[in-house]
């Protein structure tokens, strides 16, 4: 007897030391379904990685409002361990190179101090990339924020870059700002589901870098702001430099002319090729 007890005390050591060695994975329920995520590599911060706030921009749904996500995970679950592709790069200094790209792009990465539990109330820091507008992404080194994630959750977010982010051709339907639109749908969605990671979506702070410092100016200025942050910070820029809405249009108009489009039909420009689209950018 006291053979077999202590046989089933070493198995139940030898299941703690394997359980201790390959602890589970980070998880968060949404409605959409399970979140799995897991942990930084040089720190204990919880990471998810790639989630949707928002269906993809394609098709119809180019130089479009986004559309928030509101589906359910396939299977009830998203695998939130592998970083999101960028969206189309079109000539900056901080172009991503070691990303796939994607028109497809409209995900963000939540990072969860350790000990963080659903109860915790956490101020939320919603980061916005630099890049001219042209280039950049989640992805990009310089914005890993495993070491930023200590005393508050951190939410970093693609948003579309260039004329798929910016083109105005009003007559054709395509308004412009689709990208500031972008940042309203990522700021939404962290309001709906932040609580859920331990943070509190009364305390979100909007901070952007170079041009995202400019976008976060814009978003400060709309009325949606009120209901979606509680502080903005700009580092280096801010909204000195944005262009009016009538220089946005006459560019458009004058981008669609060389793309042999008319500037008041909308139809053929969802299914444009990429390749030809991103020729007729001016060298940066």
């Amino acid at each position: 007897m006291l053979h077999s007890t202590t046989l089933a005390s070493l198995l139940l050591v030898a299941d703690l030391i394997s359980a201790a060695s390959h602890p589970l994975p980070p998880t968060v329920h949404l409605s959409s379904g399970t979140i799995l995520g897991n942990t930084c590599k040089h720190t204990p911060v919880k990471q998810f990685q790639g989630v949707p706030y928002a269906h993809p921009p394609v098709g119809h749904r180019r130089f479009m409002p986004p559309e928030l996500f509101n589906g359910r995970y396939p299977n009830g679950y998203l695998d939130a361990t592998k970083p999101p592709p960028a969206c189309i790069q079109w000539g900056s200094a901080f172009d991503v190179t070691d990303t796939p790209l994607s028109e497809d792009c409209l995900y963000l990465d939540v990072y969860v101090p350790p000990h963080a539990t659903f109860k915790s109330s956490l101020p939320v820091k919603v980061f916005a990339y630099g890049g001219g507008n042209d280039g950049g992404a989640i992805t990009y080194p310089l914005y890993d924020s495993c070491n930023l994630a200590t005393d508050a959750i951190v939410v970093k977010f693609n948003y579309r870059l260039g004329p798929l982010g910016f083109l105005a051709l009003p007559d054709a339907g395509i308004r412009g700002n689709m990208a500031i639109q972008d940042y309203l749908a990522a700021l939404t969605w962290v309001k709906h589901n932040i609580k859920a990671f331990g943070g509190d979506s009364t305390k979100v702070m909007l901070f952007g870098q170079s041009a995202g410092a400019d976008d976060t100016f814009v978003v400060s200025t709309l009325p949606e702001a009120k209901h979606l942050i509680s502080a903005a910070v700009m580092e280096s820029g801010g909204g000195q430099d944005v262009a009016p809405y009538k220089t946005a249009t006459y560019t458009g108009k004058s981008y669609a002319k060389t793309l042999n489009c008319r500037s008041d039909d909308v139809s053929p420009h969802p299914s444009l090729n990429m390749k030809p689209f991103k020729l007729t950018m001016p060298p940066v």
